[in-house]
């Protein structure tokens, strides 16, 4: 039901952005749905949900082919809410008029689709088009991040767009494919709540302690050596909430003023403490 829910959202959002922002202003905004705005410019007929439904069925058949039903009959539901979403929402005249503003189009578009994508993607399913093509690519080379595949093959599409509606409208629609990544890596990824903390103490016991006892987290020690001084150490690892480091940052320094410690953004903190892990190997998470 969750994962329904997120795809449900998902697709509802990203058909929003397609239909009332991308479309109206000639915003190739890359994708399948981006060969959509192109022919139904063209065409003035043909609208994006046909276009769409089209070109995604060689993908979903490359999909059944290489992960099975189980990943094809999320990404069909995220496909069919997004089909049936674009039919309606091409209907309806959109509720806002932007004024033909190209910047506040673009970071909106590029907002809203990021989200969207960003959800259906968080419940292990693809809307079709790009994101399931990247899914494709991904499968066969898994290093490769989603959003930078979305984002290849989005820019040539966007290229494509650039013949029709001219090099403006090309570079805000990549300023909208922009923002869409940076906010899919955000919507899957979550915003850093979570810090990395490195610890070098004479007192490291002390501090871990206090660590543990007062702000109920974990602590590793590492043997360390300080190459300066040639003297052994106890190098300590933590993972803390961004609003604790403020109590940990005084509790080092009441503990040992001449402590060194160093703390970094955490992307994702999955266990004890934080969040779940994902034991899902069609996840595209």
């Amino acid at each position: 039901m969750k994962n329904f829910l997120f795809i449900l959202a998902g697709s509802f959002i990203f058909s929003v952005s397609v239909a009332w922002i991308a479309s109206p202003l000639g915003l190739v905004s890359g994708g399948v749905s981006g060969v959509g705005i192109v022919v139904k410019e063209v065409t003035g007929i043909i609208p994006i949900a046909l276009t769409s439904f089209i070109l995604n069925l060689p993908l979903f058949i490359i999909s059944f082919l290489q992960r099975g039903w189980r990943f094809v009959s999320k990404s069909l539901s995220a496909f069919l809410c997004l089909t049936v979403f674009l039919w309606i929402l091409e209907a309806v005249k959109p509720p806002f008029d932007l004024g033909g503003d190209l910047l506040v189009g673009a970071f909106l578009y590029g907002a809203l689709a990021g989200v969207g994508l960003g959800l259906v993607l968080r419940a292990g399913a693809t809307s079709g088009g790009t994101d399931m093509l990247a899914s494709i690519i991904k499968r066969k080379r898994p290093h490769l991040k989603i959003s930078f595949l979305i984002l290849v093959i989005d820019v040539l599409v966007i290229a494509m767009g650039v013949f029709l509606f001219g090099i403006t409208r090309g570079v805000y629609a990549t300023l909208s494919l922009a923002v869409s990544v940076k906010v899919i890596d955000m919507t899957l990824s979550g915003v850093s709540s979570a810090k990395t903390v490195f610890i070098m103490s004479d007192k490291s016991d002390k501090i871990a302690s206090l660590v543990m006892t007062e702000l109920k987290r974990g602590v590793t020690g590492l043997n360390a050596r300080g190459l300066y001084t040639g003297r052994e150490k106890t190098l300590l690892f933590s993972v803390v909430s961004a609003r604790e480091i403020s109590a940990l940052e005084r509790m080092v320094y009441n503990a040992d003023p001449d402590a060194f410690m160093t703390v970094n953004d955490a992307k994702k903190v999955l266990g004890e403490g934080f969040d779940s892990l994902i034991n899902d190997e069609n996840s595209l998470v």
